[in-house]
């Protein structure tokens, strides 16, 4: 059985109409992306793209916190802020106006590079 790609979506619109919309269809009882309630889960949901970077979204996101972004995205095109990440190695996107503390929105930048056709992978 082959492992199916991870998504990868042209901006946070598109990944949520297309992946966040229909799971709350399916399973309105999920308060994470990945329908657990606790523990860390790195795994990648789905890539976006924000200011022509692309950005990991973790399965343990939790799916209130993609709906505040998401009505963001409706008043404004940045609802985002990238900050630097604990350590200082990488980037992460935080929701405008969210409070940092509890996060449950795991959402970091990626080390994917451009392919020669101006894609980050070949499943886009």
């Amino acid at each position: 059985m082959s492992k199916s790609p991870t998504p990868i979506f042209e901006d946070y619109q598109a990944f949520y109409a297309e992946s966040v919309a229909p799971l709350k269809t399916k399973h309105p009882d999920y308060i994470r992306l990945d329908g657990k309630t606790d523990g860390s889960n790195r795994k990648a949901f789905a890539y976006f793209k924000y200011q022509d970077q692309l950005w990991k979204i973790d399965a343990d996101t939790y799916v209130e916190k993609l709906d505040i972004a998401w009505l963001m995205v409706k008043e404004t095109n940045e609802p985002f802020i990238i900050r630097p990440t604990r350590d200082g190695k990488s980037k992460c996107l935080t929701i405008v106006g969210e409070p940092l503390a509890p996060k449950r929105f795991y959402v970091y930048q990626t080390t994917r590079k451009k392919n020669k056709n101006g894609h980050f992978g070949r499943y886009q």
